[in-house]
């Protein structure tokens, strides 16, 4: 992601903001409206059959229901926004982001409150942006899926170690990831889980042939090596932080 595409997921947090505010504006206008349909239609009730007002009442309320899901989806986008912003782990690169993007300060005003020169404000939030950039950097999946395949393919030799008795760090690390490993397995849909479970947790003797396992899933190669690589890439993704830093 460039600074520039940075920028713009930023800027998208003050129309997100308007968006909020006129759907909750709408919101409580519709609600005010459904309050007073409904007291008309208990007069109406009273002296006519006609359920016209009840039709506008029902109505009234499927769209706030429909508003109400619109406003939570945009309020869990703008939380998003926050989250990123959250990455910047320079406290001044944090304020100036946050005063600019989400309070939506002008730069004049963020060097007022903060007591600096415009120079200096823009070089920070310079900065920002470019820290932030390489937070959503794309990874490489060809390489990232190779890594996470190598290293789960050592399954086997971290059982061994873990049960090896001795009460050294490394067999301690390697029980805490052959613990992390089944747990990440048992956590798989049951397709997920056979084909995880056939390639590294099962001993060799007991893993199914290709054919036997494309006839046990119902599915074809094509599918099966796409689920492949997204169950490489997902697990190196949980796991970036610990598992994949460890060198066997």
């Amino acid at each position: 992601m460039t600074t520039g595409e940075v920028e713009k997921k930023l800027k998208s947090i003050k129309k997100l903001d308007k968006a909020i505010h006129n759907l909750d504006l709408k919101i409580s206008n519709l609600e005010k409206g459904a309050v007073y349909s409904q007291a008309y239609f208990e007069q109406r009730v009273k002296s006519s059959k006609v359920n016209t007002t009840e039709e506008r009442l029902i109505n009234a309320l499927e769209l706030k229901d429909q508003m109400m899901e619109q406003l939570q989806d945009l309020i869990v986008e703008r939380y998003e926004a926050l989250r990123f912003i959250d990455n910047l782990t320079n406290p001044n690169e944090w304020v100036v982001i946050t005063m600019v993007y989400v309070n939506h300060y002008t730069i004049d005003r963020v060097c007022r409150e903060l007591h600096k020169s415009k120079k200096v404000v823009y070089r920070l939030k310079k900065q920002a942006l470019e820290c932030l950039s390489e937070v959503l950097k794309p990874i490489d999946t060809e390489e990232t899926s190779k890594q996470a395949y190598r290293f789960l393919k050592s399954y086997h030799s971290l059982v061994k170690l873990s049960l090896d008795g001795q009460d050294g760090a490394f067999e301690a690390k390697a029980v805490e990831i052959v613990s992390m490993i089944d747990a990440y397995r048992d956590n798989l849909d049951d397709v997920r889980r056979e084909i995880f479970s056939n390639l590294f947790t099962r001993r060799t003797e007991e893993r199914l042939k290709l054919w036997q396992l494309y006839e046990a899933l119902d599915i074809d190669k094509a599918q099966y090596e796409r689920l492949k690589v997204e169950i490489l890439l997902d697990f190196a993704k949980s796991y970036r932080d610990g598992v994949l830093l460890v060198e066997y």
